[in-house]
């Protein structure tokens, strides 16, 4: 009885622990795609502004 009642303690702790991860896997998928879309964004942002505003002055 003792000993079931362990194994279903660890089965539960098992699914918490297998929850935990997969809910940390997405939030750091989401702010991977988050931080890859701002990288984007300023390299945009960069080239438009460097066609804009020439940093070497082109005489």
């Amino acid at each position: 009885m003792y000993f079931y009642l362990l194994k279903l303690y660890f089965l539960f702790l098992q699914s918490n622990f297998f929850l935990l991860v997969s809910i940390f896997y997405t939030l750091y998928s989401i702010l991977y795609i988050l931080y890859s879309l701002l990288l984007l964004l300023a390299s945009i942002l960069f080239i438009l502004y460097s066609n804009i505003f020439p940093l070497t002055s082109h005489n």
